[in-house]
């Protein structure tokens, strides 16, 4: 089988498609070494093709078959459709394509949809009931999504809650939806104990808990809420000393003054930008409680990341992360301080309730793998290949 699979999260670091992406490519090209894998980016940006090259640099030389392709440059041709239908990218000489971030984009259309796979991760842009960081491409997502899904010969995402989202706002068949769990990213394979407590040393974290939570600033996220139930928890008699760690990329924040308009400058809340695999597994590893508060997420991996490392969450109710975390978690209206706070004494005085969540967590992480997701996302190729072949 000839795959394309479009790798454009790998022009960004950080995020949960970029570990999709990579995650998901390599161990394809593991498990189904007789398959010939095609891959290329779409970016607007001039380092872009410098930064693909060193985020996926382990994957290009992995000495697998891959043949590296660029997709059309940024250029919105909508209102041209000769012109469009020239640079467009074709899909003609593969049995599968398999665009992995939402949707194609206009400058890197596809000549026809009979043999293309669309991972929708998540409809975000598509959500009213709570703030989200409008930008160009949502507009274009939403204009141009439900197009696109309707076209493509099949969809895979993340979740049962994203796939009931897809079928509800995109009005789609539940039979062209599949679902693949996500899986934590793998260990680095010099992780230890020692490795973990040189982590906690090198951030000044070795004297004291800490609580962590894992993502970028954007509005979704709620931030302040964590922020500032944190700070109400550290006000209380209960307070021991903790620390709150934020890790991840300064997106959502338009200077750096916004992160100390946000903690009122208290140094007890911390931010960590560009940690290494092997530090971020480090603070999982160690932290006394994970937080996801997100008002939306497809799936959340830093949920699954942290049950896997034998810490316990807390994360947002009826969503996707309860969904992954199932009776693992400690679900919790993300609006209400009330509900919050105690989780932070919970943590803080591990009571037996959370040892048992603890363990729970354990078992519930081993339930996701990049393998598994792998097999299922082969088995989706051949159906839709098979389909393809019918109709020819």
């Amino acid at each position: 089988m000839k795959i394309f699979f479009e790798t454009s999260a790998l022009c960004r670091k950080y995020g949960g498609i970029s570990v999709y992406v990579s995650s998901l490519l390599r161990t394809l090209m593991e498990q189904f070494p007789e398959c010939e894998y095609h891959t290329g980016f779409k970016s607007a940006r001039r380092s872009a093709w410098e930064e693909y090259l060193q985020n996926a640099g382990d994957i290009m030389h992995s000495g697998l078959c891959i043949h590296r392709k660029r997709l059309p440059g940024r250029l919105d041709l909508s209102s041209l459709p000769l012109l469009r239908n020239l640079t467009s990218f074709s899909t003609n000489e593969y049995d599968i394509v398999h665009i992995t971030n939402n949707l194609c984009f206009p400058y890197s259309m596809v000549s026809s949809w009979g043999n293309v796979i669309l991972t929708v991760h998540d409809l975000l842009c598509f959500q009213t009931d709570f703030p989200i960081l409008e930008t160009p491409d949502y507009e274009y997502s939403r204009r141009n999504l439900p197009v696109q899904a309707r076209a493509a010969a099949g969809i895979i995402t993340v979740s049962q809650f994203s796939r009931k989202e897809i079928c509800r706002i995109l009005n789609l068949p539940e039979e062209k939806v599949m679902v693949v769990y996500n899986a934590p990213q793998k260990l680095p394979e010099n992780f230890s104990h020692a490795e973990a407590l040189d982590t906690l040393a090198k951030y000044g974290l070795n004297s004291c808990g800490y609580f962590l939570s894992v993502g970028s600033f954007y509005p979704h996220k709620n931030y302040p809420m964590l922020i500032r139930t944190f700070l109400e928890y550290a006000a209380s008699s209960s307070y021991r000393g903790e620390k709150l760690v934020i890790a991840g990329p300064r997106d959502g924040l338009s200077a750096p003054e916004d992160f100390h308009r946000l903690t009122g400058g208290d140094p007890r809340i911390m931010l960590l930008h560009n940690v290494t695999a092997l530090d971020l597994a480090g603070l999982y590893a160690c932290a006394d409680g994970y937080f996801q508060l997100s008002f939306y997420e497809g799936f959340g991996i830093p949920v699954i990341e942290a049950m896997r490392a034998g810490c316990p969450v807390c994360c947002t109710k009826n969503s996707a992360m309860t969904e992954i975390a199932g009776e693992a978690a400690f679900p919790v209206d993300p609006a209400s301080p009330e509900e919050i706070v105690p989780v932070f004494r919970l943590f803080s005085e591990r009571p037996e309730e959370v040892k048992k969540r603890r363990e729970a967590g354990l078992r519930r992480s081993s339930l996701f793998s990049w393998e598994r997701a792998a097999g299922e996302t082969m088995e989706c190729y051949r159906t839709i290949a098979e389909k393809k072949g019918k109709t020819q």
